[in-house]
């Protein structure tokens, strides 16, 4: 068996894969399951693969919730729509793990020491690394291990604490097993698989659409592969192919679908994509010796230290990908020292005092104007354009600002975000005397709630009711404290979906006429509601109005005839 290290965050398939010589991609063997690989790394009959935790967590003391973290993030990969990606979670150690891909585990687990592997390899300055082990003929995972570094980061778990400056233990667990699965970097800004990691709660919270595109091209179900398609060529520069091209696919919104670069052949694909209508263009990744930049060839993997950089981005190709079909798009790119994109401003009311960031940055939905741009080494004079991609974007003229940081220059643009602005991950594009710049999704413009594992319920809410938000007691039609409401209709009315004595009605109108007053409430289908009434004095008891009233609809009337002249308060509960 042979191995790999990935490795993990840091202060070409529609993503990058690890191919053989023989150009078969990693990945895990699960239908049917590699017999090779040993029952503690894949459940066989469930088809499933097996993670088991160190309990002793980082040095904290914080246990308890990380591990419950690290599994939020297994579950998020398991819930991509259209796959066949399960976890188990195996029985755990205590404290005595190390790398080793030899004992047929997939162990998770903080390190105490700066060394590991047996000694042999030090992880001072990352924040994790995953280690995995194949074998060659048909480049099966067999083994993967994934350490945090527990000495030199203070780790956190609270989503609902954005000023943490501490490592977001969910977000680095997530990108770990994205390389346990068999993905290397990405070239896209804001994907989950972007080498670079940032403190708090940041943007490789939540799998982004590269590493959706990933799991369904990797792992992808059957029954449901059909609706998904790929794109497929090869880069050349003057017939000759280029190593390390970056290639990018845009929706039709205009968000980033998806990134990789090119392999030695100039052979790229782009996988797992839904079918429609998309744009591709290639573009070049930094130079490795440059000063300032976004993502260079080394940040993908080592093997593509020596990516080609030094050609211009193309024009937009136009592409119909069919359902459960390809389509070829071959480029020729032209040599040339391009324009550069090194850092993206921080959102901000106005440029007195700009920030900048080499890690994408977050806009909020709907209503605000802000300032978008970037910062670059070009010169800013023949006509300078800065676009901001995509849909629901109402952008101002360009302005710029000469040395900025050093000898760099500011390209900004006013941006207001509408209100059916399609959620995803933007690029900024930039145009200086007919030469192009772009920086490929490092714009994540934010989703009306999140979302993390796909069930179309607001995350917020189950992460506020359960440590393991993602698990099946906290969907959206689950009854777990068994009142009969769905979480669902506790998060529409404010209830508590843990207590069942919480729930509770509101009252659409109250009418008075002759004969009393007619209340109209909330209520739910087969159940049975009783209307209580009590006066204006403080401390007066609630006192039954009628007998209880069985509900047909979404709501349901009652009639007080003691309102008359009287002034009340009304409350409804549901009854037995």
């Amino acid at each position: 068996m042979g191995w790999l290290l990935v490795a993990g965050s840091g202060v070409g398939w529609g993503y990058v894969a690890e191919f053989n010589a023989a150009g078969v991609v990693r990945r895990w063997a699960l239908n049917p399951p590699d017999t090779r690989v040993s029952v503690n790394a894949v459940n066989r009959t469930a088809r499933a693969i097996r993670y088991r935790l160190d309990t002793a967590g980082s040095p904290a003391g914080n246990a308890l919730a990380e591990l419950m973290a690290v599994r939020t993030a297994f579950d998020q990969w398991q819930a991509v729509p259209g796959t066949l990606l399960r976890f188990e979670e195996a029985p755990s150690v205590s404290g005595t793990a190390d790398v080793d891909l030899n004992d047929g585990f997939n162990t998770v687990f903080w390190s105490r020491s700066l060394f590991v592997n047996g000694g042999r390899d030090n992880l001072s300055g990352v924040l994790a690394l995953t280690y995995v082990g194949s074998y060659p003929d048909g480049n099966v995972i067999a083994n993967a291990d994934i350490v945090f570094n527990g000495v030199q980061y203070d780790w956190f778990t609270d989503f609902e604490n954005p000023t943490r400056q501490e490592i977001f233990v969910e977000a680095i667990a997530l990108h770990e097993i994205g390389h346990l699965l068999g993905l290397r970097h990405s070239p896209v800004g804001g994907a989950t698989m972007l080498a670079v990691g940032d403190r708090g709660v940041n943007s490789q919270t939540g799998l982004s659409a590269d590493e959706i595109a990933a799991a369904r091209a990797l792992y992808g179900a059957a029954a449901v592969a059909a609706g998904y398609g790929r794109v497929a060529g090869t880069v050349t520069a003057s017939g000759a192919p280029v190593f390390g091209a970056a290639v990018f696919i845009e929706d039709a919104a205009g968000n980033v679908a998806a990134g990789t670069v090119t392999r030695a052949g100039g052979q790229y694909e782009l996988g797992g994509l839904a079918a429609g209508r998309y744009v591709v263009r290639v573009a070049p990744l930094d130079p490795a010796g440059a000063p300032n930049v976004l993502v260079r060839g080394a940040d993908i993997a080592n093997t593509y230290s020596g990516a080609s950089t030094d050609f211009h981005p193309t024009t937009d190709r136009e592409v119909t990908i069919p359902g459960g079909g390809a389509v070829t798009a071959n480029f020729e790119v032209v040599a040339g020292e391009p324009i550069r994109i090194v850092r993206v401003l921080r959102p901000a009311g106005d440029l007195t005092e700009p920030s900048f960031h080499d890690k994408p940055v977050e806009v909020q939905p709907a209503g605000q104007t802000v300032y978008l741009g970037v910062l670059t080494p070009a010169t800013l004079t023949g006509g300078v354009q800065l676009e901001v991609r995509g849909d629901g974007l109402v952008q101002g003229p360009t302005e710029t600002q000469a040395n900025v940081l050093g000898n760099m220059s500011l390209a900004a643009v006013p941006v207001t975000v509408l209100a059916g602005a399609t959620p995803g991950l933007r690029s900024l594009r930039l145009e200086v005397g007919g030469s192009v710049a772009w920086a490929h999704g490092f714009i994540e413009l934010a989703p009306p709630f999140p979302d993390v594992n796909f069930d179309g319920f607001d995350d917020r809410f189950q992460r506020r009711y359960w440590p393991r938000f993602t698990a099946p007691e906290a969907g959206p039609t689950a009854d777990p404290d068994g009142d009969g409401f769905s979480n669902r209709w506790e998060y529409e009315t404010g209830s508590d979906p843990t207590d069942p004595g919480s729930a509770h009605f509101r009252i659409e109108t109250v009418r008075v006429t002759e004969s009393g007053a007619r209340v109209r409430s909330q209520a739910a289908i087969g159940k049975r509601f009783q209307l209580e009434a009590r006066g204006v004095v403080a401390g007066s008891a609630w006192q039954l109005v009628g007998a209880p009233v069985l509900a047909a609809g979404a709501e349901v009337e009652f009639t007080d005839p003691g309102a008359t002249g009287n002034e009340r308060y009304y409350r409804v509960r549901m009854v037995p």
